[in-house]
């Protein structure tokens, strides 16, 4: 192996001494010639001086590209690690923060931890707009939580009793009977109170109907 190389160098030091300082391959053993046809940049056997520099030239530039790719690299994982750690503290917490309450799987109860406080939520309600009392089936009654007659008045519903030509629904202090053109009568103090209050004393019966609700009522159902 040492003899191989010792030929080498003494082919390319026979090679620049023949010349102006650069190398020429038809001077060099095949091997030689093999290693050094890269820098012969426009292929015409020899190695001048400027394509040493070009190579030499290149070859740093090589060098520096590589430790920008190494740097990109770095830089990669790190940003790697720090994903993951951002990851695992997000699960952490999602994970504490679920610890925090306690469902009981009888009653459906949620509680927090360390006391027996119960969680309190609003109930999901669906509103339709204009709808006939009369005309929704019993599965919606059944879930029927507030009427809102003219957007000015509000009543909980308590319970509701069907008959094939009217509705009553039952509310504090009183009813509400539909039909099918809307609201048909009322019973009761406190109803009779709300109503007078918004119009003045001036409701009216019209043609079996209060004229002035039968087409604005808005339902609140419980979302079931």
């Amino acid at each position: 192996m040492s003899s191989t190389k010792e030929t080498r160098r003494a082919s390319i030091r026979a090679s620049i001494a023949s010349g102006d300082g650069g190398i020429d391959l038809t001077n060099c053993d095949e091997a030689t010639r093999e290693i050094l046809k890269d820098f012969d940049f426009d292929k015409n056997g020899y190695i001048s001086k400027d394509e040493v520099t070009m190579g030499a030239n290149l070859f740093q530039k090589s060098l520096k590209e590589n430790e920008q790719f190494k740097k990109m690299i770095y830089c990669l994982i790190l940003g790697y690690f720090v994903f993951c750690l951002t990851l695992g503290g997000l699960t952490y917490g999602i994970i504490k923060a679920n610890e925090q309450v306690r469902v009981n799987p009888l009653t459906g109860i949620a509680t927090t931890t360390g006391g027996d406080a119960v969680m309190k939520t609003a109930p999901a309600l669906v509103v339709l707009e204009d709808t006939s009392i009369h005309n929704i089936s019993i599965e919606d009654l059944n879930a029927l939580e507030k009427i809102v007659l003219g957007g000015t008045i509000s009543f909980n519903v308590m319970g509701f009793a069907r008959k094939e030509d009217e509705t009553v629904i039952l509310v504090q202090g009183g009813s509400l009977t539909f039909n099918m053109d809307g609201l048909f009568n009322h019973t009761g103090v406190e109803p009779a109170l709300l109503f007078d209050h918004v119009s003045d004393g001036e409701r009216e019966l019209q043609f079996g109907s209060f004229v002035s609700w039968s087409n604005s009522v808005s339902a609140w159902f419980k979302k079931l």
